[in-house]
């Protein structure tokens, strides 16, 4: 759902696609929600 925020991780590496807004993440060490993210292609995040 996203509302927690205890899933935020690093993007290390690829881009994720956010399933609530569309947006796309592509910056290395970018702050993401796994729970709400999908990658777009390989995707490496440091848990």
């Amino acid at each position: 759902m996203g509302i927690c925020h205890t899933c935020l991780c690093s993007l290390e590496s690829g881009a994720v696609k956010n399933l609530q807004t569309g947006e796309i993440t592509d910056q290395a060490g970018a702050m993401i929600q796994i729970c709400v993210s999908a990658p777009v292609g390989d995707v490496s995040v440091d848990l």
